[in-house]
């Protein structure tokens, strides 16, 4: 019983740990592109992104900058973090949905890696 309510509970933290499903074909269709690319996409279209946290702006909200040195402002919710600290040094893949509206473009931060 004991090892029932054990396998349970890490199968109830490991669903709510991921936000989710995501199938194989979704993801194997995310390409990676430029923060360029990304300001002219839709709403709601999916993104993944290479690159670094130049500052934060307000709690929550980033200035992340790609290869290319062209910015967007990025939002992480603090419980995507899991533990990992970075400087603006880290360089970072983010996937995330593009938020547009009347006056900017930005990225809320579904998942975010740390690249080696």
């Amino acid at each position: 019983m004991l090892r029932w309510c054990l396998s349970f509970m890490v199968f109830v933290i490991f669903v709510f740990a991921n936000e989710g499903f995501v199938s194989a074909k979704s993801m194997a269709d995310l390409k990676l592109i430029s923060v360029k690319e990304a300001l002219d996409l839709k709403d709601d279209a999916r993104v993944m992104l290479r690159g670094k946290i130049k500052s934060q702006i307000k709690s929550e909200h980033y200035i992340f900058i790609d290869e290319n040195n062209d910015t967007i402002e990025i939002e992480i919710d603090d419980d995507k973090w899991h533990g990992v600290v970075v400087d603006e040094n880290t360089h970072l893949q983010i996937v995330g949905k593009i938020d547009k509206d009347f006056f900017k473009t930005s990225v809320d931060v579904k998942s975010l890696k740390v690249l080696r």
